[in-house]
């Protein structure tokens, strides 16, 4: 904070440094609400294009390998494990504890080198997938090799604790195992059908 004597030996009296912070404030106030104003109206013109996640037909999604999009050597996979708006979705615990023991077994595996990231989806219906440079008949093979081991997982969880996670006893492991089951031992489908 400085001090009214500092000023005042600097020629600057604080009844001027008081005026001067409010006029200031004041401009900082007017600078913000025309911010505002530009914001608001460029996002009223603003066309916003439907994302290709929302362009899939929930409808006629069922369970399955998918391929969501592809950003140069960048594929994410969509791992549908419950049929959406049909079939429960997965327990949040269950989710967590996939992601950790897939994430784990992904980045251990054969192609731990072009795993960018796994990890599940918001409606928990399934996860996501990213690898670089995988095609779809490779990672169907090595999602049903993951999720037969994790359907089996006789171990103790990775990375379920304290030091290691931000929720680590938010986990199901016989939820888990359950589901990838359930998943391993289903029919799968390949291909989106779009809105």
């Amino acid at each position: 904070m400085i001090k009214p004597m500092y000023l005042q030996s600097k020629g600057m009296s604080p009844f001027f440094l008081d005026t001067y912070k409010r006029m200031l404030y004041s401009y900082i106030i007017l600078i913000r609400y025309e911010i505002n104003k530009l914001v608001q109206n460029k996002m009223g013109e603003l066309k916003m294009e439907r994302i290709t996640s929302f362009s899939v037909d929930h409808r006629k999604l069922t369970k399955g390998v998918y391929v969501s999009r592809i950003d140069g050597n960048l594929i994410t996979y969509d791992i549908r494990m419950t049929q959406p708006n049909v079939e429960p979705a997965l327990k949040p615990e269950a989710a967590h504890t996939i992601e950790h023991i897939g994430a784990t077994l992904l980045r251990n595996g054969k192609y731990k080198d072009q795993v960018i990231y796994f990890g599940p989806m918001g409606c928990m219906t399934g996860f996501y997938l990213i690898v670089r440079d995988l095609d779809l008949e490779v990672i169907k093979e090595v999602i049903k090799d993951v999720y037969t081991q994790i359907a089996s997982w006789d171990q103790e969880i990775p990375g379920a604790k304290e030091e290691e996670c931000g929720n680590y006893t938010f986990m199901d492991l016989e939820a888990a195992k359950k589901a990838a089951d359930y998943f391993v031992n289903s029919k799968w489908e390949h291909e989106y059908h779009l809105l």
